[in-house]
Formats: C-alpha cells, sequence, structure tokens
C-alpha cells in the first residue's frame, strides 16, 4: 500500500488515505514528490511468482496522481531499479540499477512538465 498524508485544516488535524494498493508479487515503493505537487512517483517491484531471490526484479517508474485516478508508467523499466532521487525542478531523475553489475543513471526529459 503506499498511503498519502495530508493536513484537513491549519489545525492539526490530519488524515491518511490510500493511493494504491499492490498485490502479491508485486510491490511499491515511494521515490518521491514531483515539483508540481500533485503528483508522486513510485518504482513498482514485480517479480515471477517463486522466482530465485537472486533473479533480477522487473522494476518500473509510475507517476501517482494524489488526486485520485491510476497511475501512470512513465516508461522507464530496468532490473533491479531503485535510489530514485528527484531533481527540485522537476524534469530529471537520477537513480541506481541493476543487481551483479551496478549501474548509476541520469536521465532528462522522462517526467511531463
Amino acid at each position: 500500500m503506499v498511503p498519502i498524508v495530508e493536513a484537513t485544516t491549519a489545525s492539526t488535524r490530519w488524515r491518511c488515505r490510500e493511493l494504491l494498493r499492490a498485490s502479491e508479487p508485486d510491490q511499491f515503493v515511494l521515490a518521491g514528490w514531483m515539483a508540481d505537487s500533485v503528483n508522486v512517483l513510485i518504482v513498482r517491484w514485480s517479480r515471477r511468482p517463486n522466482a530465485p531471490l537472486e533473479e533480477p526484479r522487473n522494476e518500473t517508474l509510475w507517476r501517482v496522481p494524489i488526486t485520485g485516478g491510476p497511475p501512470v508508467t512513465t516508461g522507464l523499466m530496468m532490473d533491479d531499479l531503485r535510489d530514485v532521487s528527484i531533481h527540485p525542478d522537476g524534469r530529471r531523475i537520477a537513480f541506481n540499477a541493476g543487481m551483479k553489475r551496478v549501474e548509476r543513471w541520469v536521465m532528462e526529459n522522462v517526467l511531463p512538465k
């Protein structure tokens, strides 16, 4: 489950609501807020059922609107995608990928403006 916690008033009243839920063997990991403040990025981890742990996972990066609606893929898919960091301008991300061979990537123009 990826929850979102938000203030309902200027006081300290908070509410938590679910953005999306994963079912086995999938998992979601929150990557961070986008610069537009209305979307978050998540990494979806997926593994074949009963796959050995050393087998790479298939990860994809998704944008999830916090106001509701289905997640939207960014088109980025890599084995063992993790440690996503979003640039403050919201147009670039950096991340780690790979298991046996660690790769570090920076990509531009992946996210919508």
